[in-house]
Parts: structure tokens; C-alpha cells; sequence
């Protein structure tokens, strides 16, 4: 399943920080031609090039071939520029002359545009900001116009507006636009320059930051109220079974809910876990999490799981406890006979819409990230790089799971209706056989890196969690081996396109009611599963080729692991390694665990004395005391604890009464800051300011997919 080739990987990875070391994107000369020039000969132990290919296309136009491998202080110097043009647009009267100035006075910049005449111009149009139509330009930088460059300018405020984080918006428009490439030539740095200058814009953007929370804070508390109006409904109509449902489901939300902060946050003191819980007792949770992931927020020391990850944790929680049974209750309801009220109706409609959304946005996020992409591209990289056809595959995405999720709730009503027997006899084999499944293809421990204690526990929870989640939604990023896997994927969505029609034989059959009337049936199962085959067969259509095989491969989770792992021997990548093996679980590849503790402890030394950016505090707190040369063992266990203490201590110092901002703030802004002075001191905080979150998934999620 994983191919093992360097321009695949290569695909879509951003400029950003936490991958690979190695040698400087241009060559002894500081002439661009010399990195050309290096590029092309392959590369050895201390110079090796990763290439800004899409995957497919030939190692021609070494323009669009970069390192990866940047120090933190050019890391740190791409920031302070970002930082300065942005403030000094701010404060100016933001026209085209002012833009002119700045870059002057900005050398790296400057150099862009001795190079490119036209580069003020299209910075200018960066900076503005204003969402417009995706220009089509597939000029090279040295073939490009004013204004042709003012329109890939404009292009980015696009991407900006699509994508939930900077990151992969800036990827996207890189990808989309040759020149953008070239500017590495000259300015190695230029997309974490990117990234760092797009974080400012959304804060600043109407429909940026603020909108984006206030978006997140509305779908999360409209949800929960539509739910408890629709529980006071049942319980004012003496319906205290559906009440009493709807009312258990929620406070399983938010059991869930409170569990993962805990799990999250428990490191970082008493303090800190109680403002995220509070955070989530007053339904802001989703409004938190849009803030975190749209500014470029990394995980903190202590913290198991990276924002977006937590974010797509926390989504699946409520499709699982909430939004699916609430939808099927509230349906069920409507079956057995009861008044459909406005009320009910708004409550189905924002559920439905919302586990579309849930689960494209966790098929999508995944796939666009370039983290995912360039650790997994056999698997991530299938969605197209032009804002079009992403909008497209989205929206197809969103349909899809919401026209399965109606198939998959009317099924099961229907198996109610005939008796209680055979609904809990059917969801019993159903959930049984994939149990046993998975035990027999020797892929039951679930990915998450839970101790190994608790594992087995652990997994058969989340199996069941993500098999239902699946079962509803179809979610295409649940065919990832270490999910469900492409074969069980593709069964499972074979299943619910027959389910219907059997449910409605034996209900018209053997338990018709004269209220319901075969043929409305027929009809509804008609257009329900034409919708559901016509927006599937949209996907694969839109989709990249070479990956339709991901939806029926047998590759289990603890071969794609190790697969990863070996590719990252062939490639010379530490990065990979690394992250393939502790951002899972140790027993899905105990297989190697030798062989990884013999390559850890013969590189501690050289890790610690070179400081790869890959190797920041979250990851090397990730690594396994026992793999660690004995002789710092002790040492390192004593940083883990003391960073762990400094962590509490710091928001223990926090003021006990805070408003909604200051909980936003209270730690991230202040991370901002320290990370830079511990850049420039030469003290590894893990933390590289404008790098692009660690993916804390086997490769891939590497860190949601799911």
C-alpha cells in the first residue's frame, strides 16, 4: 500500500517546520543555479533534497526543488519578516507604494523582487486580502505579467478562506501556481514566510478568525439546543423514552468530551484542565478549537494530541454520542407516529448538516495537510490541488455521508419497528463479526498510543466508536489501514446500500403497518441510494487515479506502520521514522521494536548535540524512556519532569476569573513569545515559531485522518 518513492512523498509538503534535517536549499555559492545543480545529483548522507513535485510528474525544474532540512534561526528569521511586513502594513496606508517601501527594507524580500519586478505587486494583492476569483495562471515567474502576478496574489485570500488552517492554505496555492515554487529559489524560507504572514491576515479578515470561532460557537451551541428543545418536546408530550434518550445522549457528549480534556490537558495542572472543561460545560468547545487550529496552534509539552487532532477527536465524539443518535431518535421518533414539529424538524436538519460536514471536513483536513501527504502519500495526497476541484470534492463528500447516514437510520428504524429482537440481533453480528475481524487480521489494537495496560480496553472502545462513526457517515478517511481499512470500508458502504431494501422486504412483508405504504418507501430508498452512488462515483471521478486502490486494500495497520518505517530507512529520513513509530501505539509495531530501539540509541547523541527541527519537545517527549542510552536516561526523565512542572507552574500563575478572550489567550500568545526567545538562545522549546504542527498519527495524522 505504501509506495516506497521519494517524489511521492514529496507531494504537496509545505515549507514549514518539524520535518526532515539535512543540508541548505542553495549551494556553497548562495547561487540559486547551485541548488539546481545539486538537486539533480541525488542526494547523499549530509546534502539531501526533497523535491516540491506533485506526484506523477517527472524531477524536471529543479525551481520547484527545496530543502527541508532549515535551521531554527532561518526558521525564526522567516517569521521576524513575516511579522515586520505585516505590522508595518498595519500601521501604514496600505497602498501599493507603502508595500514597495517595505519590502525594501525587508532584504529577504527585496531579494524577490530584484529578481521579479512585478513581486511588490502581487504581495500587495496578498495583503489585501480580499476573496476573489482563482485566477488561472500557469505561467513560470520569469513568462509572468503585473497582472498575472496580481492575480495569484489575490488567489491566496481563496485558499485562505477554504482551508481551516493557514498551512494548508498556502500549500494549496503554492501547488496551484508555479512561480510561487520559484520563489524558493531565492528565498528557501519563503512558505514558512507564507505561513506566518497568512496566520496574521485571518485575525485581521471579516471572515477570518473571528468569524470562523463565532461560526464554530454557533453550530456547537445551536446543536445542543436544538437537542434539549427537542427532549423538553417528548418529555411536554409525556414521550419520556425519546426524552429521556436524547437527554442521556447529550450528557454522554459531554462525559466523552470531558474525559478527552482530562486526558489532554491533566500534565499541564488542575488549572488549565478545569478552564477546557468549563470551556466545553458551556458548549464553546467547537469555538476553541476553530481559534487553535485557524492560528497555527502546536501541541504544548505534555499534551498527547496535536489541535487538529483534538479537534477531529472532539467531532467524532459528538457524531458518536450526539449528533447520530439524536438523528436516528429523533427519526424514530417521527416513525412510531409522532407530530413533526418545527422544532424537530430544524433539530434533524442542523444534525444531518452537521455530520456531513464533520465527517467530509475529517476526510478533507487530513488529505490537504502536507504532513499527511508527505509521510503517507500512498494513501493522502488523493484530493486534486486547484481550489475547484476541492470545493467539488467536498461538497460531494458532504453529501455522500448525509444521504448514507439517512440510509443507514432508516434501516435500523425499520429492523425497530419489526421488533426490538431482530434490531439488537442484527447491530450483535454486525459489530461482533467486525470485532472478530479485526482479531483475526491481527489488527485490533487501535493506533492512539494509550500505555499498555489500558490497550486492549482502549481499542475495542474506539473500534466500536470509529465503526460507527463510519457505518453513518461513510467517512472516506476511515478506509486508512490503521481504521477500518480500504476492504472493510468498502464493505461496510455496500452493506448500507443493501441494508434499506432488505429492511423494507421484511417490514412490507411480514410487518406492514396500512399507515406506511410500500411504494413511499420504495421511492425514498430509490432516491436515497441514487444520491448516495451518484456523489460516491463524483469522489472516485474527481479524485486522483492512483488512489482509487485505497478503497478496497487488505493492508492492515500494524504493515502500513512498518512500511512507513522502512521508508524512511530508504529515504535517509529521520522524520518519518520517527514519526511512523511513536505517534502510534508501541504493540502495532512491536514487530520492530528492537530494531527501532537499536536506531534510537545509536543517534540520541547526534540528535541531541544537532537539534533537527523534526526533534522538538513534543516528539522527543513521545520517544520511550527505555529506548534512551542508559547513561541519559536519568537526565532526560528529570527534563521530562521538570518541563512537566514549569508547565503547571505557568498556568497556576493564571488569574482564577477569566472572560472568553483570556481563555483563548492565556496560553498561547505568551507560548509565541518564549518560543522565540529559546530560538535564540539555542534551547530546544519544540516549538519552532510558524512550523507546521506535528501530526500525531502513524504517518499519515500522522495524526483523522479520523
Amino acid at each position: 500500500m505504501v509506495e516506497q518513492d521519494a517524489v511521492g512523498r514529496a507531494q504537496g509538503v509545505e515549507a514549514v517546520g518539524g520535518v526532515p534535517q539535512g543540508a541548505e536549499a542553495r549551494g556553497s555559492s548562495g547561487d540559486p543555479k547551485d541548488a539546481d545543480q545539486q538537486g539533480t545529483q541525488g542526494r547523499g548522507e549530509d546534502d539531501r533534497k526533497v523535491k516540491f513535485l506533485e506526484r506523477g510528474e517527472s524531477d524536471q525544474g529543479s525551481s520547484r526543488r527545496r530543502s527541508l532540512l532549515l535551521s531554527s534561526d532561518s526558521v525564526i528569521s522567516s517569521r521576524e519578516a513575516a511579522d515586520s511586513l505585516f505590522e508595518q502594513w498595519s500601521a501604514g496606508d496600505r497602498s501599493e507604494e507603502s508595500v514597495a517601501a517595505i519590502i525594501d527594507s525587508i532584504p529577504a524580500l527585496a531579494a524577490l523582487r530584484d529578481r521579479w519586478a512585478w513581486f511588490n505587486y502581487c504581495m500587495y494583492k496578498v495583503l489585501l486580502n480580499k476573496v476573489s476569483r482563482v485566477a488561472k495562471v500557469g505561467s513560470t515567474a520569469d513568462e509572468l505579467t503585473k497582472e498575472d502576478a496580481g492575480k495569484i496574489g489575490s488567489s491566496l485570500a481563496f485558499s485562505l478562506f477554504c482551508n481551516s488552517s493557514p498551512r494548508a492554505a498556502v500549500n494549496e496555492w503554492g501547488l496551484q501556481f508555479p512561480c510561487v515554487q520559484q520563489f524558493e529559489e531565492v528565498y528557501p524560507e519563503f512558505l514558512h514566510f507564507m505561513v506566518r504572514l497568512t496566520s496574521r491576515l485571518i485575525r485581521d479578515a471579516v471572515w477570518g478568525l473571528r468569524f470562523r470561532v463565532c461560526l464554530s460557537a454557533l453550530f456547537g451551541v445551536g446543536e445542543m439546543a436544538t437537542d434539549v428543545m427537542v427532549a423538553v418536546e417528548f418529555f411536554n408530550q409525556k414521550h419520556l423514552v425519546f426524552g429521556f434518550l436524547i437527554v442521556g445522549m447529550v450528557g454522554l457528549c459531554l462525559f466523552l468530551q470531558f474525559a478527552l480534556a482530562i486526558l489532554q490537558n491533566y500534565r499541564l495542572g488542575f488549572r488549565r484542565t478545569l478552564v477546557e472543561c468549563l470551556v466545553i460545560l458551556v458548549g464553546l468547545r467547537p469555538a476553541l478549537d476553530a481559534y487553535r487550529v485557524s492560528t497555527a496552534k502546536t501541541r504544548e509539552k505534555g499534551q498527547v494530541f496535536e489541535p487538529l487532532l483534538e479537534l477531529m477527536i472532539t467531532r467524532a465524539i459528538e457524531m458518536f454520542s450526539e449528533s447520530i443518535p439524536g438523528f436516528v431518535v429523533q427519526l424514530a421518533a417521527i416513525a412510531s407516529g409522532l407530530a413533526f414539529s418545527t422544532t424537530a424538524a430544524l433539530s434533524l436538519a442542523f444534525s444531518a448538516v452537521s455530520i456531513g460536514i464533520v465527517s467530509a471536513m475529517f476526510s478533507y483536513e487530513y488529505d490537504v495537510d502536507a504532513k499527511s501527504r508527505y509521510c503517507s502519500p500512498s494513501f493522502y495526497g488523493c484530493i486534486p490541488d486547484t481550489a475547484q476541484s476541492r470545493t467539488l470534492i467536498f461538497l460531494n463528500m458532504v453529501v455522500f455521508s448525509v444521504s448514507v447516514l439517512f440510509l443507514r437510520a432508516s434501516s435500523l428504524i425499520l429492523l425497530w419497528l419489526i421488533s426490538v429482537t431482530h434490531l439488537g440481533l442484527y447491530l450483535t453480528v454486525d459489530y461482533g463479526l467486525f470485532l472478530l475481524y479485526k482479531v483475526a487480521m491481527g489488527d485490533f489494537i487501535y493506533w492512539i498510543p494509550f500505555p499498555r495496560s489500558v490497550s486492549v480496553f482502549t481499542s475495542m472502545s474506539a473500534r466500536i466508536i470509529m465503526k460507527t462513526i463510519n457505518d453513518f457517515t461513510a467517512t472516506l478517511d476511515c478506509r486508512q489501514p490503521i481504521e477500518l481499512g480500504g476492504s472493510y470500508w468498502l464493505f461496510s458502504t455496500i452493506q448500507a446500500f443493501l441494508l434499506l431494501p432488505i429492511s423494507i422486504i421484511l417490514y412490507t412483508r411480514d410487518f406492514g403497518s396500512p399507515d406506511v405504504h410500500g411504494w413511499s418507501l420504495w421511492m425514498l430508498a430509490s432516491i436515497s441510494i441514487s444520491i448516495s452512488v451518484i456523489s460516491l462515483v463524483g469522489v472516485l471521478y474527481l479524485i486522483k487515479g492512483e488512489y482509487r486502490r485505497t478503497f478496497w486494500s487488505f493492508t492492515t495497520g500494524s504493515e502500513y506502520v512498518v512500511k512507513l518505517y522502512r521508508i524512511g530507512i530508504e529515504e535517509e529520513d529521520d522524520f518519518i521514522r520517527a514519526d511512523a513509530v511513536f505517534s502510534n501505539n508501541r504493540l502495532i509495531w512491536s514487530t520492530i521494536d528492537g530494531e527501532v530501539k537499536e536506531w534510537v540509541s545509536s543517534n540520541w547523541r547526534r540528535w541531541k548535540k544537532e537539534k533537527p527541527i523534526w526533534l522538538d519537545a513534543a516528539m522527543e517527549a513521545s520517544i520511550p524512556l527505555d529506548m534512551i542510552p542508559e547513561e541519559d536516561r536519568d537526565v532526560t526523565r528529570k527534563k521530562r519532569a521538570t518541563m512537566s512542572m514549569e508547565e503547571k507552574i505557568k498556568v497556576r500563575q493564571m488569574r482564577s476569573t477569566m472572560n472568553f478572550k483570556k481563555i483563548l489567550d492565556m496560553k498561547f500568545d505568551d507560548d509565541d513569545d518564549d518560543d522565540d526567545d529559546d530560538d535564540r538562545t539555542g534551547e530546544s522549546t519544540g516549538n519552532l515559531p510558524g512550523d507546521s504542527q506535528r501530526v500525531n498519527r502513524g504517518s499519515s495524522k500522522v495524526a483523522p485522518s479520523t
